[in-house]
């Protein structure tokens, strides 16, 4: 039996971000590897979509977890997530994340496509939308 993760994925017209418990990310051994680009408000962190969410994509598939993302976009108008805190952590590391996919060439904007299209294309995401477009 698999195991899976299923968090929250908010899309505004510019940018997306993953929902997670930052209990979870500790579990996993990287809340200390979040860059300042993902935001956090509460007990959760929201991890950008191009380096962030890619960390947390890589070290879910080495632990033989699957990542499922429940869809939530808002064309019109910017996210309220822009609005929280930066994330920050004791044992936080760079701004810029060594693993981060524009690195590696993994989900590298230069050709136009983010690391959720690369991951959805190789079949390793499931999205499960909730109502509005598909």
């Amino acid at each position: 039996m698999s195991k899976s993760l299923t968090l929250n994925f908010y899309q505004d017209p510019g940018h997306a971000w993953a929902k997670i418990a930052i209990k979870k990310l500790h579990n996993l051994g990287i809340a200390g590897q979040i860059s300042r680009y993902s935001y956090m408000r509460g007990q959760y962190a929201y991890l950008e979509e191009d380096c962030d969410l890619g960390l947390l994509f890589k070290t879910c598939d080495a632990a033989g977890i699957t990542l499922k993302l429940k869809s939530f976009v808002c064309r019109e108008r910017q996210s309220k997530i822009r609005s929280y805190m930066p994330y920050r952590n004791d044992i936080q590391a760079p701004a810029h994340n060594p693993d981060c996919p524009a690195v590696d060439g993994f989900g590298c904007r230069c050709d136009g496509r983010s690391l959720i299209d690369y991951m959805r294309d190789a079949g390793r995401l499931e999205f499960i939308h909730i109502g509005g477009a598909k």
